[in-house]
């Protein structure tokens, strides 16, 4: 049987040696139908330069400005699926893939009938200690919780966009990510608008994958700081399940606040005044329908 195709989009924002030690794990992966694409979210360095000369037969799609983890990845996407993809895989690219991540990502996709499959994603610089497992958020509780990993693949409500295989139909019925999130939760609310949808989403624990947290928003930690706290208010308005939810709200504002309290003490004052801006916002950002 013939391998469906897949196209990896990886994201670059000024990090090209991040994003070619990623491309290269994918290429000397073992899943023949893969074709990969990098994004270039406006780079303000040489990135463009760099790729030409280190991976002159992967396709770069240059935005010429940052349009976000949002709307960059949705330009890949929106090529991705202009190239015939049958699955679409969104990868950060801080990552380092095992050679056979994406063949175990598609076999659980298909036999779980699931619309977005994540491996198990561990940390770069300790490769043996697990960094997502996947979270799952049962209707009862008012917080998710990170998922505990299994010897296979196991259903979760939230899966990170680190790395996340979309399948084509689903994206067709749902739409990609949300860009009224801009940075941070976009993820997660797609994956729970696929749940809402009647789809499955599983991590797949046999692919593995090693991340190096936090490298592209590092390059901006305080305007990251704001979109952080902003998109988990929002996040939580918009999807915390009654009548729990004023019992989330006050818990998400709580740790938001407690964020910028600790950032004082630590004499960080614009880090706490992003914070509480974010806080701000989220509040006076009122949850939509998605267009």
């Amino acid at each position: 049987m013939t391998s469906p195709l897949v196209v990896a989009v990886v994201l670059n924002w000024n990090l090209p040696e991040d994003t070619i030690r990623c491309v290269r794990s994918l290429l000397t992966g073992d899943y023949a139908a893969l074709r990969v694409l990098i994004v270039d979210n406006g780079s303000s360095d040489d990135s463009l330069a760099i790729f030409a000369r280190e991976l002159p037969a992967i396709s770069v799609l240059a935005m010429g400005m940052n349009r976000f983890y949002a709307g960059g990845n949705n330009a890949g996407i929106a090529e991705a699926l202009r190239w015939d993809a049958e699955w679409v895989l969104v990868l950060n690219n801080d990552t380092v893939a095992a050679p056979d991540m994406l063949s175990r990502l598609v076999e659980a996709g298909i036999r779980c009938g699931a619309a977005a499959v994540a491996p198990l994603i561990y940390r770069l610089d300790a490769p043996d200690t697990v960094w997502d497992a996947g979270t799952v958020w049962p209707r009862w509780r008012p917080l998710p919780r990170r998922a505990t990993p299994q010897a296979s693949a196991y259903p979760v409500d939230l899966a990170t966009g680190c790395a996340l295989l979309l399948r084509r139909d689903a994206l067709d019925r749902v739409g990609a990510l949300d860009e009224r999130y801009v940075m941070y939760y976009e993820d997660a609310d797609l994956c729970l608008r696929l749940r809402q949808a009647g789809e499955c989403v599983v991590v797949e624990p046999q692919a593995r994958l090693w991340h190096a947290a936090g490298q592209s928003a590092a390059l901006a930690s305080v305007r990251s700081a704001r979109q952080w706290a902003h998109y988990r208010l929002r996040f939580y308005r918009q999807h915390a399940p009654w009548p729990w939810r004023p019992v989330t709200l006050a818990a998400v504002t709580a740790h938001v606040l407690w964020r910028s309290l600790s950032a004082v003490c630590h004499g960080r004052r614009e880090s706490a005044r992003a914070y509480g801006q974010g806080c701000i916002d989220g509040w006076r950002d009122a949850p939509r329908a998605r267009p």
